[in-house]
């Protein structure tokens, strides 16, 4: 029965009845249509959010998939920019703006005592009526100096704001992985618990070598389709290119490092 109610649901998708970012009927109301119980039809919409046709949304029901966001991950380029850029329109909430004290492995990214205040900036970045990206920043405080004061809700670049105090960015450092969403998530995001996220650390260098940012981007991994940009220096080396000689003088038992 719920595989039939599956195909049924996903066909009124799939023709255009429900276009993305629409809202389905609830579970009692589909129940109703068919004359069934509310089990079948739960584990169809289960099926249909599992295989990323549709989204549950906490406390405000259940929509047909939007259109994913083409996203380029550059860590040092502003997030909402980025997103201007694209054509993107969004809204910005600030969560937090202020003075705080950094958790343990901030601090010591920044280099700075962990017992010293630091300036920490949390921001949503909502798409299409829902949260789509947390962006959370962790400064010296002795360079956020008025930052306290800032609108960052018009979308102001954090990034510009270090141009204009003459903080030239040099360098940055970054990794990506998959997280699972927690209650925190779950409450801006409007998710479900354990939903997959994808989450962008980062650590920002000026030009004198000092670590000026640690950030997250925390992004709904439904929400986006990511693009990378690889400079050519990063290429892997044509093997055929190496002479002969080279390799011969190569000792079988070193051990190298990989660059990534």
């Amino acid at each position: 029965m719920w595989e039939q109610i599956r195909r049924l649901v996903f066909e009124e998708i799939r023709t255009g009845r429900y276009q993305p970012g629409d809202q389905l009927p609830t579970e009692k109301e589909y129940a109703e249509r068919w004359d069934v119980s509310l089990a079948p039809v739960r584990a169809a919409l289960t099926d249909l959010t599992n295989a990323g046709h549709i989204e549950r949304r906490s406390g405000k029901g259940t929509f047909v998939t939007a259109k994913n966001v083409s996203y380029e991950i550059s860590l040092l380029r502003s997030s909402t920019n980025a997103l201007r850029e694209a054509g993107v329109p969004f809204r910005v909430a600030v969560l937090d703006q202020g003075l705080a004290t950094a958790p343990a492995e901030i601090s010591a990214q920044l280099g700075v005592d962990r017992k010293a205040p630091s300036f920490h900036l949390r921001r949503t970045i909502e798409i299409g009526g829902q949260v789509a990206v947390i962006l959370e920043s962790w400064l010296p405080a002795d360079i956020a100096d008025g930052l306290d004061r800032e609108d960052f809700t018009v979308g102001t670049s954090l990034y510009q704001l270090f141009s204009h105090r003459g903080i030239v960015l040099a360098t940055a450092d970054g990794w990506l992985e998959v997280i699972r969403a927690d209650d925190d998530n779950v409450d801006l995001m409007g998710i479900d618990f354990g939903a997959p996220l994808l989450q962008l650390n980062s650590i920002a260098i000026a030009a004198d070598g000092r670590v000026v940012e640690a950030s997250r981007a925390v992004y709904d991994a439904s929400r986006f389709s990511m693009r990378l940009q690889i400079p050519p220096t990063m290429a892997d080396p044509d093997p055929r290119a190496a002479t002969p000689a080279r390799v011969e003088r190569a000792h079988p038992c070193k051990k190298g490092t990989d660059h990534q």
